[in-house]
């Protein structure tokens, strides 16, 4: 049996920002290809999975541009 789990995200300009909606799970058989149902497993598998820390990259980037302009800031209030 193959499990895979899927969740949508929202992007600008093809970059994740961050995560949206609800986990999915689907799960197939490797035999057959006849997809399976249940709803226990599908549950137990959306905890178990955590969401990809590239999915935030975009939210991340920008904070580092935040934090690295305060930086900048102090480092030049700092030398006069």
């Amino acid at each position: 049996m193959t499990v895979v789990v899927y969740r949508s995200y929202f992007h600008f300009f093809f970059i994740p920002v961050a995560p949206n909606g609800e986990k999915s799970v689907k799960a197939y058989c490797n035999h057959c290809g006849m997809p399976f149902r249940n709803d226990t497993m599908n549950r137990v598998y959306e905890a178990k999975t955590k969401t990809p820390f590239y999915l935030y990259s975009f939210t991340i980037f920008v904070a580092l541009l935040i934090v690295a302009g305060f930086a900048l800031h102090f480092i030049s209030q700092w030398g006069k």
